[in-house]
């Protein structure tokens, strides 16, 4: 009697072998494999590359990499000599900076569909026709949308490039944001867009932040924003409202204490720093890093960060044209969202760790982020790819 009952089928791809005592098998030692496995097969049958050909593959990928960063170099040098026109140092007319915006522009949105792991292909071609259109119309509106257009993607693109980090390497890669919005800078000056700064600014901010908005509800674990980007959300609009009210009630016997931060601001840093860029988009974006280092829910208070961006590239596209305060402004926005930022990051990693010593600190508590109740992703940070490369 064998060990399957009469009738049944024997195990399939098994060698039948007869009962020891007992009826029983005895226990089958697996042997080594000499060849490759049948998941080796399928893997080489369905992807039939072999290590020369990925090798190849990378190859090309290197050298089209190479070939788009010096394309890009030329599009910002070309869109940079609308400052050389702008001040009367050269006169060769708006074309070349035009069409040094157009192509500074289009790769900057196929750099941000490729980082998102969309089609770059049909995207870059539909951004080229609404590009050409554009330059080639040369209205107002067109110049001024196509600059909206730019200062966007760069806004996108510095956010969406940036490697989670905390303490000295969050300042490194808000340098490297800050670098992504320098180079929107000059794209928006290559445009030659007649526009009013302030009207224009406020527009690219909400529109930045609602594209960040997206790509975080894409990126990020959970649908809807987080309870700490939720709380600083919510603290900046109360702080926000609070001195607008404090302003309006203040008369001969109230103080304003609007009107007495920015003088003091003005006397000590020499100019009043941008709320939007300063106080909220950088201390956001260095909290958003470090959140990021341990869940995907960073993305959310990242995409805040998307102020600062946006800002900076509008107050430097204003200084490169050489408006009057605006560098004044730049760099007291920069030093004043670096300090609060530090500080705030400085405060929560103080009180997550009195959290964790007091035994209060649940198991997604860490000294080293401010990390949500769930979702915690200890291998995230290593887990994405290069600066560029598709996420996830």
């Amino acid at each position: 009697m064998s060990s399957y009952q009469s009738g049944d089928r024997p195990p399939t791809g098994a060698r039948h072998r007869a009962p020891t005592h007992g009826g029983h098998e005895p226990p089958r030692v697996p042997q080594p494999r000499s060849g490759p496995s049948e998941f080796d097969t399928l893997t080489l049958f369905f992807d039939d590359v072999t290590p020369t050909q990925a090798a190849a593959r990378h190859a090309r990928h290197s050298a089209l990499g190479a070939q788009l960063a010096a394309a890009w170099l030329v599009a910002l040098l070309a869109a940079a000599g609308a400052i050389a026109v702008a001040r009367g140092w050269v006169d060769f007319g708006v074309a070349v900076p035009r069409t040094g915006a157009a192509v500074g522009t289009w790769l900057a949105v196929v750099a941000v569909v490729h980082r998102l792991g969309g089609r770059p292909v049909p995207a870059g071609g539909f951004a080229a026709v609404v590009l050409a259109v554009a330059t080639g119309l040369g209205t107002a509106w067109a110049l001024a949308a196509s600059a909206a257009l730019a200062t966007t993607a760069y806004a996108v693109l510095g956010i969406i490039v940036l490697r989670p980090a905390s303490g000295l390497r969050a300042l490194r890669e808000l340098a490297v944001a800050l670098g992504v919005a320098a180079a929107g800078a000059l794209v928006v000056v290559g445009f030659g867009a007649d526009v009013r700064p302030y009207r224009f600014r406020v527009l690219v901010l909400a529109v930045a932040l609602a594209a960040l908005a997206l790509v975080a509800y894409h990126l990020a674990s959970s649908r809807l924003p987080g309870p700490a980007a939720l709380r600083w959300s919510c603290l900046v609009v109360a702080v926000l409202a609070a001195l607008a009210v404090s302003r309006s009630l203040a008369g001969p016997g109230l103080p304003d204490p609007l009107a007495a931060a920015a003088t003091w601001m003005s006397g000590h840093l020499g100019a009043v720093p941008s709320v939007a860029a300063g106080v909220v988009g950088i201390p956001a974006l260095l909290l958003g890093l470090r959140r990021r280092m341990r869940s995907r829910d960073g993305w959310w208070l990242v995409a805040l960060g998307g102020l600062a961006v946006a800002g900076v590239t509008t107050r430097l596209a204003q200084v490169l044209l050489g408006a009057p305060g605006a560098a004044d402004t730049l760099w007291a926005t920069i030093v004043v969202g670096v300090v609060l930022g530090l500080s705030l990051d400085a405060v929560g990693a103080v009180v997550l760790s009195r959290r964790r010593r007091s035994g209060r600190g649940g198991r997604n508590d860490s000294a080293a982020g401010w990390t949500p109740r769930g979702g915690l992703e200890p291998a995230y940070a290593e887990s994405e790819g290069g600066r560029l490369a598709p996420l996830g």
